[in-house]
């Protein structure tokens, strides 16, 4: 297992009265972890009391909704132009459906992703301008359609620009621009997704019809897919984003969209006790596989349909493509895994790149995820066809993938993201000399390069484990980004018992602290994989949520990481980053005194007496570290490879380590990473 690191988002929390009831201490130090530590911020996070900012306050909203309300009332042929995204999706139909029940000449167009491509290309603003449109509305694109925009408005064409993403350099010519960036942080709605924008519009419009408020009464009618999009966009859960996702869930519970409820159904989803849960894992990937590897008008018509028999089919078609989805990624990350397997000096990179042959494109974004979450560092996935490389990155807090790719952009023929993601398209002859520009940058800027860390909101007691407290937490969803599901920390507990569940991939803990057992589980933890023994001390980050089976309530203690107790992680992350500086060439003081031929006869006797262990890097450390003395990381991570160069060591699969010719003699000056770290 690894070990992976942690960082405490512990505040001091003072006692917090809403609706004139005391909230438990409990509850107060996770709304200090989150920067709430009034009464006044308590009852308005807490039951979602700030009101709805006034629509027609967005950058030229006024404008754009009178507009729009014009080209109804005219008959003007309108274009609702989306994008592939469940963003994308939920906010074409919004607008559409809006649209069509005023009486507008209204209809869609969403790109296809492998051959068109993210937002307006002029191949496409052509086949506008030929089939007569006179007002293209733009939902969760548009503000980087410099070109396209100004084509469009060469050939008489209004435009109005729907979007949520980084204001560009130049701004395209259009006749409304409406796009939350324009507004500062403090603004409620700066932080909206591309069908919270669309949303906007549509009330903006009846604001001015109606001369006042009517978000409530849609949101009513739009809800559930304002909700949907704003939790598949992972935008931050706080202002006016959680009062959205909160309402747009209640809504979302009672549905009256066919196509939702047939979802749902595939799912094995509860709509009716409907969760952000629900949506990121069930409902979400659901409609963006159509994006990725189906026709998006599938997904499209599906939010649309009123015909239940209709929806089956639709929800049905979907559900063959998340299967072959799947299909896909496990195929994508088998090919990477073995491709590290086969040259694992990739692993010491800053960031982590692999390139495979015809990789499907709509996938390599999520397999790039799944690589960051079991190396916890930068990753791009990149797939090739025709001489034609396209990539997605996926990055750690702390390092803006975006940031890394501008700054070595000179090849590139094009690329766009945010900090956290990013995709680009090169050339394939370019791929070397781009990544390692990107080394290069990370190195100049980021001597010790940031990883992925598990944020604890607090410290917990045994005695706090209750089911009272842990229905108290209920009030802070619905949860996501910027409000995640708490974490909390369990210190100095005793290990118990351990025990395989689930077919032997999943582990049943139990724990002492002071006079309290505590019962917990440990998913995608094998008993083979967990080091940790009765008597042994550990720390614990966990979530805490209720179980209800056989009309009892009990509390249910997820694990997310283990550590031992008192781990010091920032001597483990240093030796980290010292091992792979060494394995990339680079010099580090005294390597000399880092490792030497003794250093590995007590690994070697283990694995020897053991193989194979299945217990990870980390895991191994911490089972050698109370065997041998002085014993560091560093020595451990170069124990591993030296016995590796050797042919003394094989990974049969990640995080797993066996002995082979065990008998066989062998000489240390023939490991290249034994000889620099001598001549260190």
């Amino acid at each position: 297992m690894k070990f992976f690191a942690w960082k405490e988002n512990f505040a001091k929390a003072e006692p917090l009265i809403v609706g004139n009831r005391p909230l438990p201490m409990f509850l107060c130090r996770v709304l200090a972890s989150r920067g709430i530590t009034t009464s006044a911020a308590a009852e308005a996070f807490l039951n979602c009391t700030q009101p709805l900012c006034d629509p027609l306050a967005l950058h030229d909203m006024e404008k754009a909704a009178s507009i729009v309300r014009r080209a109804v009332e005219d008959g003007k042929k309108i274009l609702v132009f989306g994008d592939y995204d469940c963003d994308g999706i939920t906010a074409t139909v919004l607008l559409y459906e809006y649209l069509e029940g005023e009486g507008a000449d209204v209809c869609y167009y969403i790109p296809e992703r492998l051959n068109e491509g993210y937002g307006l290309s002029m191949q496409t603003m052509e086949m506008i301008i030929s089939s007569g449109i006179e007002l293209i509305i733009t939902v969760d694109n548009g503000i980087s359609a410099l070109e396209e925009i100004r084509r469009a408005k060469e050939a008489g064409i209004e435009v109005v620009v729907t979007d949520h993403h980084a204001l560009p350099a130049e701004l395209p010519p259009a006749d409304a621009l409406v796009n939350s960036a324009f507004e500062d942080d403090a603004f409620p709605s700066r932080y909206l997704c591309g069908a919270a924008m669309a949303f906007k519009l549509i009330a903006a419009i009846e604001q001015q019809i109606q001369g006042e408020d009517a978000q409530e009464l849609l949101l009513s009618q739009y809800g559930d897919l304002v909700a949907i999009a704003t939790l598949a966009d992972v935008v931050p859960l706080t202002g006016e984003n959680r009062t959205l996702a909160r309402l747009g869930l209640e809504v979302l519970a009672h549905t009256d969209r066919p196509g939702l409820v047939a979802l749902a159904e595939n799912a094995k989803a509860d709509l009716t006790a409907c969760s952000s849960e629900t949506i990121s894992f069930a409902i979400a990937p659901r409609i963006n596989v159509t994006g990725r590897i189906g026709s998006v008008d599938t997904a499209v018509q599906l939010l649309l349909t009123h015909n239940e028999e209709q929806a089956v089919t639709l929800a049905a078609e979907i559900e063959k493509l998340n299967v072959e989805r799947r299909r896909m990624e496990e195929a994508i990350s088998a090919e990477a895994e073995e491709l590290l397997r086969r040259k694992p000096s990739l692993l010491h990179d800053r960031i982590l790149t692999v390139v495979g042959d015809d990789w499907h494109l709509g996938v390599i974004g999520i397999s790039a995820a799944k690589i960051l979450e079991r190396y916890r560092k930068p990753c791009i996935v990149i797939s090739v066809s025709g001489g034609i490389a396209r990539g997605s990155a996926r990055s750690v807090e702390g390092f803006s993938i975006i940031d890394a790719i501008t700054a070595c952009s000179e090849k590139l023929m094009k690329f766009g993201g945010h900090p956290m993601a990013a995709g680009f398209t090169l050339a394939e002859a370019d791929i070397p000399a781009f990544t390692a520009a990107l080394e290069e940058y990370a190195a100049e800027h980021y001597p010790i390069m940031p990883v992925h860390v598990v944020k604890l909101d607090a410290p917990i007691s045994p005695e706090e484990i209750t089911v009272a407290n842990v229905e108290e937490m209920a009030a802070l969803a619905p949860f996501g980004c910027e409000n995640p599901v708490p974490t909390f920390l369990l210190s100095g507990a005793t290990v118990q018992t351990v025990g395989a569940i689930g077919n032997g991939n999943h582990l049943r803990l139990t724990v002492t602290a002071g006079k309290y057992t505590v019962p917990m589980v440990y998913f995608g933890m094998s008993v083979k994989q967990f080091p940790f023994t009765a008597g042994d001390r550990i720390d614990i980050a966990c979530n805490l949520s209720i179980n209800d089976y056989n009309d009892q309530r009990t509390v249910s203690v997820r694990v997310v990481n283990v550590h031992p107790a008192g781990w010091r992680q920032g001597e483990t992350l240093r030796a980290s980053a010292a091992f792979d500086a060494v394995m990339r060439g680079e010099e580090i003081a005294d390597a000399a005194e880092l490792f030497t031929r003794n250093d590995l006869a007590g690994v070697y006797r283990y694995l020897r007496d053991n193989s194979p262990v299945t217990a990870g890097t980390d895991g191994l450390f911490y089972i050698l570290r109370k065997k041998l003395a002085d014993y560091t990381y560093f020595k451990h991570l170069a124990g591993l490879q030296i016995m590796q160069e050797l042919g003394l060591m094989e990974t049969p699969q990640p995080e797993c380590f066996a002995i082979k010719n065990g008998d066989k003699k062998v000489e240390l000056e023939h490991s290249g990473t034994f000889v620099r770290l001598r001549k260190g």
